[in-house]
């Protein structure tokens, strides 16, 4: 049985500074009835069990399950706890705001797999083939592999036009160097 009382003072007495006027008692039977009413009414669970020496927690959840528990002490008239409430509760909300939650991250996840993707083809498209292509041109010492990224207005088209000024002067380089050692040959043929 839970007893609650207050002072009864008049009506536009807010803060109660008046002189009492005599006292208000109320009082409930916590049978089976009323807390199965209770039940109902919060759409959970509730049980009333004898004090245990264990320490049970106040409040716990289960955010995956969407389960709220509740447990609390009801104390006697001398202020020592005499039963322990349980109120365990299913939570549509938490259960939904879970079914957003994996929805959102599997959206999330598919967003940062295309991404991924792109990027990765986004480099591959214009930073390793080019990079690809000025290597095979290096290698082959061929400026016609590179001839394409010329017109690039990227730093590989630049690249690629200094690696074909590069080839256009070691030829004139080459070319000056054999007719040198050809004018070098007949003036001594001469002597």
């Amino acid at each position: 049985m839970e007893i609650r009382g207050a002072t009864i003072h008049p009506t536009h007495d807010v803060e109660r500074k008046t002189p009492i006027r005599g006292y208000f008692f109320v009082e409930r039977l916590w049978n089976g009835d009323y807390i199965e009413e209770l039940a109902k009414l919060t759409e959970s669970t509730i049980s009333i069990t004898p004090v245990s020496e264990a320490k049970t927690p106040d409040g716990d959840f289960d955010l995956k399950e969407g389960v709220i528990i509740f447990s609390k002490s009801l104390n006697g008239w001398d202020g020592k706890p005499i039963v322990r409430i349980h109120v365990q509760s299913e939570s549509s909300i938490i259960k939904e705001f879970n079914r957003a939650l994996n929805h959102d991250l599997i959206q999330y996840s598919i967003f940062a797999l295309i991404t991924l993707i792109f990027l990765s083809v986004s480099l591959l498209r214009w930073v390793s083939n080019p990079l690809n292509l000025i290597s095979d041109s290096l290698d082959a010492e061929d400026p016609s592999i590179i001839r394409s990224l010329q017109n690039d207005k990227t730093e590989f088209g630049r690249l690629a036009s200094l690696i074909n000024r590069f080839f256009l002067q070691r030829k004139e380089l080459i070319k000056e160097i054999f007719e040198r050692k050809q004018a070098e040959e007949s003036l001594s043929a001469d002597s």
